[in-house]
Parts: C-alpha cells; sequence; structure tokens
C-alpha cells in the first residue's frame, strides 16, 4: 500500500510563492487587505490580533483547499495530511475525521524552523498561541466525530514519548489503513 504525505505549510507556500492564477490572486487579496505579502511583516500583523488572523486565514481557504484536492487527485492508499490549522479548518472531514493528533514539546522542529526564518522570541509565541493547543484540538476532534457519527482519533503525546506509544500509534495507523 502506497502512502503519500502533504504538508500545508508547504502548499501554503506554493500559494504564496507561485506563478499560477489561483497565486496571483491570492496575493493580490492579500496585499489589498493588509499592505504587504512579505511573510514576515504579515505575521507580525496578523498574529497578535485574532480577527485579522482570521481575516488572512478565510483568503487562503478555498485556494488551499484548491490546490490541496489537486494533489489529492488519484492517489491512492493512505494519505497522511500535516497541518497545524487541519482541526481549525474543519478539514478533519476530508480525511473522513480519521486524524492523529500529535503533542510536541515546546522545542519542536515548527519552532526551530520559525528561528530559522529569523523570528522573535515573542513573534514565535504569537504564532503557536494563534493555533488551537493539543487540549482543545482533542476535544473539537471529538466533538465532530461525535456529530458526524464516524471517524477516529489517536492522539500522540511525544512528550512523554517511549517505544510504546509509538508502536501503538503504528498500530492505529494499521487499523486505519483498514477501514
Amino acid at each position: 500500500m502506497e502512502v503519500h504525505h502533504l504538508n500545508l505549510d508547504d502548499l501554503t507556500g506554493q500559494l504564496r510563492e507561485g506563478d499560477l492564477p489561483i497565486s496571483v490572486q491570492l496575493r493580490e487579496k492579500i496585499m489589498e487587505a493588509f499592505g504587504t505579502t512579505e511573510r514576515i511583516k504579515l505575521g507580525n500583523i496578523v498574529f497578535s490580533n485574532p480577527a485579522l488572523l482570521q481575516k488572512l486565514n478565510q483568503l487562503y481557504k478555498e485556494p488551499l483547499m484548491t490546490v490541496l484536492r489537486q494533489e489529492l487527485y488519484g492517489k491512492k492508499g493512505v494519505v497522511l495530511v500535516e497541518g497545524a490549522i487541519l482541526v481549525e479548518f474543519r478539514w478533519d472531514q476530508i480525511c473522513n475525521n480519521n486524524v492523529i493528533v500529535v503533542r510536541e514539546p515546546d522545542t519542536t522542529q515548527y519552532r526551530d524552523r520559525l528561528i530559522a526564518r529569523g523570528l522573535t522570541p515573542q513573534q514565535i509565541q504569537n504564532r503557536v498561541g494563534a493555533q488551537y493547543d493539543y487540549a482543545h484540538k482533542v476535544q473539537t476532534l471529538q466533538e465532530h466525530i461525535a456529530a458526524d457519527h464516524y471517524g477516529r482519533m489517536f492522539s500522540y503525546d511525544s512528550t512523554t514519548a517511549s517505544e510504546g506509544p509509538i508502536l501503538e500509534l503504528w498500530k492505529n495507523l494499521q487499523v486505519i489503513t483498514q477501514i
């Protein structure tokens, strides 16, 4: 069975940097709404203001879903969609509410990537703070699964990781692939 990995951050980057009409239109809308398309400046604007972040997310939502659907088209097997905003956008439905939620320690690759981009500790805190935390994601996903009457959520807390939870997560992934 094939396994594919799609990262929403990578797809967002393709949208932001791309030459396709959908990318150009998105940049025009962002420029009109925020006066900049420069990543760090835009982050400074939206990650300290929930209403503006919501506005930016709404601008990205449809184009990102379009690109995601194009990436998903024709893929067979297991498709792992990685994205911090999967729950916030209610995109857990695209994977039939079969979701693995991973809790990472504060010293994650995500923070390291943000540091590498030249962000300050406050800018990083604003970005991380703008997302649902682990408990909120888990609770929201449980509510989605209950409301939709389908799906499974598997949670993995890497802050207390040992070989046991990793093996359990792998077993759960094998269960998902047999649905």
